[in-house]
């Protein structure tokens, strides 16, 4: 494996999968409705749910937003440690990442002004694209997990990039 990742940024896509809400994130279905369970460290849960302006988000943004922080977190690993990864595990990242909306991701977050007053990833440079929000349980989800679903689409492909196939 050759790395082609400078490892200040590295280090920044690490710090942005740390600062998201819980410990864990995993697809999950509940009451019929693909849902992003999110497991803290004390061992609960709520659920994070995905939509483009106001429709549910597809089933390709839904799975690579679940898969995300999963799969930052082994590539970054295994940057960092040398270890292999299987190429059917860079494939399923891969064809994750192909099947999500086309980027670039961009988060606008309240707290740097956002639009509107509120968090939103903006999907693609095209005006056609709704925008895709994210909700952890009653609430818009907390500024770090807007930041890093609006940086994974384009860091995924960055990380798997680093990897000699």
């Amino acid at each position: 494996m050759a790395s082609q990742i400078d490892p200040l940024d590295l280090e920044a896509i690490d710090r942005r999968s740390k600062a998201t809400s819980g410990v864990r994130w995993e697809a999950v279905l509940h009451n019929g409705m693909p849902l992003v369970r999110v497991t803290f460290r004390d061992g609960t849960h709520d659920y994070m749910r995905l939509s483009r302006d106001s429709q549910p988000a597809s089933a390709a943004d839904f799975e690579f937003v679940a898969a995300a922080r999963r799969d930052i977190e082994r590539l970054v690993g295994a940057l960092r440690s040398g270890e292999p990864v299987s190429d059917e595990d860079l494939d399923a990242i891969e064809v994750r990442s192909r099947g999500a909306s086309p980027g670039p991701w961009r988060p606008f977050l309240r707290s740097d002004g956002g639009l509107g007053g509120t968090n939103v990833i903006w999907v693609s440079d095209s005006d056609r694209e709704a925008d895709l929000y994210l909700w952890l349980g009653r609430n818009l989800a907390p500024d770090a997990d807007f930041e890093f679903v609006g940086t994974a689409r384009q860091d995924i492909p960055r990380l798997l990039a680093a990897f000699d196939r």
